[in-house]
């Protein structure tokens, strides 16, 4: 019950890490049909970095629209997936701008296909009742797309719990789709337990990004589909090159979704990144290389 976006997924445009060699695709000669198998193997086992990405943006933004340094109007322009938060949660009541916007940050040309609420979990030590009825709030309040649970917990004997969660979204009306933060790498388990669709498997700066946290890599990761996997980085240089280069090196990590943002702590999603920084984003996530 895996909810991934590829080619095959009229609803989102996305595109599968397959459709990236749809290019090269000679007549079927006996060399032609290896190389294809070869390039079928590494998109499937996450080992080639020739794969196609999505923008998915941690948006705690207030809605704005028209105005000089709107965020959102920048989000409309590359971005997939975004997240509401209007009060570190729904909320006890609907938020008129936030209707709104849900409402519209969808409609014309924008690129904008999935938007999620935001629900704290406490890494899993939060009143599970309480989590259910913030995501019962956000269907009733804002019919979103999915919950976007921060917090995640990365312990195994706590997957049951989250497994709750994700029953509870997939009820709803909708895509039902799930994203747990773990911030890290988590253990396998989760994936093998619950039908959670997306895991923020890195959440920190930059220079760590692009440094230290290549050896942080587990092998299990490559088992799986690139479109299960999140990375987030904040207070990035203001350098579009550097940027494109970490887009790459995401790919290499078998990651589907990115962000990554110029913005610091202690909120670093509370604008949009630099311009420069965030075309560069977009165009690397959208190549085959």
């Amino acid at each position: 019950m895996i909810r991934e976006f590829s080619s095959m997924d009229s609803s989102t445009g996305n595109v599968s890490p397959s459709n990236c060699f749809a290019a090269m695709r000679p007549r079927a000669t006996l060399a032609s049909v290896m190389t294809l198998i070869l390039v079928a193997s590494f998109a499937s086992t996450g080992l080639g970095a020739h794969t196609q990405q999505e923008i998915y943006v941690p948006s705690y933004v207030y809605p704005c629209s028209g105005t000089a340094g709107c965020a959102w109007d920048v989000f409309k322009t590359g971005a997939t997936l975004v997240i509401i938060n209007p009060a570190s949660g729904p909320g006890t009541a609907s938020n008129a701008d936030y209707v709104n916007l849900v409402n519209t940050v969808k409609a014309g040309s924008s690129t904008v296909k999935i938007v999620l609420g935001y629900v704290s979990t406490n890494y899993g030590n939060r009143d599970s009742a309480l989590v259910l009825a913030d995501i019962d709030k956000y269907y009733s309040f804002y019919n979103v797309d999915g919950i976007f649970l921060d917090e995640g917990s990365t312990d195994c004997t706590k997957t049951s719990v989250y497994k709750s969660y994700d029953t509870r979204v997939k009820s709803k009306a909708g895509l039902g789709y799930t994203v747990l933060n773990w911030g890290v790498y988590g253990p396998e388990c989760y994936l093998t337990s619950t039908h959670i669709d997306n895991y923020v498997n890195f959440e920190n700066t930059f220079a760590q990004y692009t440094s230290a946290y290549a050896s942080a890599v587990p092998s299990w990761v490559n088992k799986y589909d690139s479109s299960r996997f999140w990375n987030i980085l904040h207070t990035a240089p203001n350098n579009a090159t550097a940027v494109t280069q970490a887009v790459g090196t995401a790919k290499t990590r078998n990651v589907g979704q990115v962000y990554i943002t110029n913005d610091v702590l202690s909120n670093p999603f509370d604008t949009a990144p630099a311009s420069a920084l965030w075309t560069a984003q977009v165009n690397k996530a959208k190549s085959c290389t």
